[in-house]
């Protein structure tokens, strides 16, 4: 909070990815258990149920923009780029008739036009059902 001026966006160095896996055996055994394996029959089986829709494999940083390193070297300040200003008032009107006329592509190029760097999933997503 020291280093933080109005409007400030911070990034914070997390270190390398860590796969979900490995996360999920090390909480097992930091809880005093043993992960299900062929040596282990009766540990804890860890289940992959797979992906749910609009869940990410990877997180990004920044949409738009870059950062510029602070003062601590794990802290970094996001550098944004401002937008056009848009009448909010306006935008949820917009919205609001797309979403009533249930326009999924209404409501994909509306967010597309409004929010920077917005990139809709792939795929056939129904978004207003």
């Amino acid at each position: 909070g020291s280093i933080a001026q109005p409007g400030d966006v911070f990034l914070l160095d997390m270190g390398e990815p860590v796969k979900i896996n490995d996360l999920a055996k090390r909480l097992i055994e930091l809880s005093g258990y043993s992960p299900r394996s062929e040596s282990e029959p009766n540990g804890i089986e860890i289940r992959f149920t797979g992906l749910r829709p609009g869940e990410k494999l990877y997180e990004e940083l920044l949409v738009s923009g870059e950062s510029e390193q602070t003062i601590h070297p794990k802290i970094w300040r996001a550098k944004e780029v401002a937008g056009p200003e848009v009448s909010f008032d306006r935008m949820f009107e917009r919205l609001e008739s797309a979403l009533a006329a249930q326009d999924s592509e209404k409501v994909r190029q509306i967010l597309i036009e409004i929010i920077d760097g917005y990139q809709p999933a792939q795929g056939n997503v129904d978004l207003v059902s």
